[in-house]
């Protein structure tokens, strides 16, 4: 049997459609377009069924990745929920504070730099790591949780570099110092070099009346660096082993205020760092203190700042530090208490403790 297949769809004669399902009145176009199984090609969508697809698609709802999607849609997506407890909220964002704040008070008081660069770093990359695997799979209970302890951790940092810079790099100073008593101001301070705190013997006091403030007078910004000598009170005592000193608290010659509070009477002084003295500025008072009231003074001569009592003045620098650790801790378990409890019905965690 033949026959040509003709724009009707039908074989010569016979009139046989080309495919069972096939009506004899359908057009499938050219021979060039039958498959080779014999099965037609599905035709080419229409302008008005592609624009009809493309709105389709628009019109989707976004919402899978949505932070704040109440939890459990149903279905296939519900399954990838996961629940966390607000006992997790609370309590992980706290812990990994305390624990930055643990390692800024560790190294202030045994040493150990390194640890609170490698601490932070470490814990802000694991909880920026975590948040991210878990927004890419819709876990928004977890995605809450790593931001809460992304925030703790740069909190904690910031907190414990101000305390760093502020007391417990000056109380690691004094603690791993030596402290003398009894020290007479004519004792040569050459002897007392690994000195960090100072008890001066009755009678001691800073003479103000020799006070000497030095400044760059070109550079209006310039700190005035400010020297008075310690003495026994007698006005004939010329050689000058100790000087309190300070910035900024003091004029030419008079008013020297270079006092902790409460300490103008007493007899303590904690001991500049070594480098200190080497510092121009101070340099150039000591300097200016010999030339305008006739002192004299060695090259190992120790600054000063006068202090009520050196010893407990280094220990208030850390259990300072400690109290403001621990209340920042209290604070942050709180606010975190009331964020896990507000935000976990919204993301799907469990509100169960």
């Amino acid at each position: 049997m033949s026959g040509t297949y003709g724009s009707s769809g039908a074989y010569g004669s016979m009139g046989a459609p080309a495919h069972p399902s096939a009506s004899p009145s359908m057009n499938y176009g050219s021979y060039a377009g039958v498959p080779s199984n014999g099965l037609r090609a599905p035709p080419p969508a229409s302008g008005s069924q592609r624009a009809f697809m493309q709105r389709s698609v628009l019109d989707r709802p976004f919402s899978e990745h949505s932070i704040l999607r109440s939890g459990g849609s149903s279905g296939k997506l519900g399954t990838l929920q996961s629940h966390v407890s607000v006992l997790e909220f609370v309590t992980l964002p706290a812990a990994l504070l305390a624990l930055v704040l643990g390692s800024f008070l560790q190294a202030g008081t045994y040493g150990g730099s390194v640890s609170v660069q490698i601490v932070p770093v470490l814990l802000v990359s694991a909880s920026v790591w975590f948040t991210r695997h878990h927004y890419v799979r819709s876990n928004n209970p977890e995605v809450v949780l790593g931001v809460l302890c992304f925030v703790a951790i740069l909190i904690s940092t910031a907190v414990g570099e101000y305390a760093m810079l502020t007391s417990l790099q000056e109380y690691r100073r004094l603690s791993h110092g030596a402290s003398y008593f009894n020290v007479l101001p004519d004792e040569a301070a050459g002897g007392k070099v690994d000195a960090t705190t100072l008890v001066f013997a009755n009678g001691t006091r800073v003479d103000t009346s020799r006070t000497f403030g030095f400044t760059d007078v070109l550079d209006p910004a310039a700190p005035v660096y400010c020297v008075a000598p310690v003495s026994s009170g007698n006005l004939y005592d010329k050689r000058v082993q100790y000087w309190a000193a300070g910035l900024n608290c003091c004029e030419t010659r008079s008013n020297f205020n270079c006092f902790r509070p409460g300490s103008i009477n007493e007899l303590g002084a904690t001991v500049f760092p070594r480098d200190a003295k080497f510092e121009v500025g101070f340099m150039k008072a000591v300097k200016g203190a010999q030339g305008a009231y006739g002192l004299t003074s060695g090259d190992e001569y120790l600054l000063l700042t006068w202090t009520k009592d050196p010893v407990t003045y280094g220990n208030n620098l850390w259990s300072g530090t400690a109290m403001l650790f621990g209340i920042l801790a209290v604070v942050y378990l709180t606010i975190s208490a009331m964020v896990g409890f507000a935000v976990a019905p919204l993301v799907g965690g469990s509100s169960k403790m």
